[in-house]
């Protein structure tokens, strides 16, 4: 689960390869991003712009929730990833998969 700040958007893993993401303010249910695999972190950038979604097949999906558009993948884990996150000025990813192998990515503006 993963939310942004100030607090306006709630992303989460659901069942069935599913990400759920709620506008908090009036809590409504926004959209249902679809991974092709078992989910097992999401993210969202500062901006609660860009969403992370990664798991167990090792590939990063990155989403713009305010245009509901996928923007794309980052391949280059060979297993689970467990952990992801945005830095601060959302110019990079780190991810961590399940043997301990961390990725910095550089992302497109």
């Amino acid at each position: 689960m993963a939310a942004d700040n100030p607090l306006h958007n709630l992303v989460a893993g659901l069942s069935n390869n599913l990400v759920g993401h709620w506008d908090v303010r009036t809590g409504a249910y926004r959209k249902g991003y679809v991974s092709n695999d078992n989910v097992t972190t999401v993210a969202l950038d500062g901006q609660g712009t860009r969403l992370l979604v990664v798991g167990d097949n090792g590939v990063v999906r990155i989403w713009n929730i305010q245009r509901e558009e996928f923007l794309g993948t980052l391949m280059g884990h060979d297993c689970p990833v467990r952990a992801a996150a945005f830095a601060p000025d959302s110019t990079h990813v780190l991810t961590g998969d399940d043997r301990g192998m961390l990725r910095l990515w550089r992302l497109k503006k």
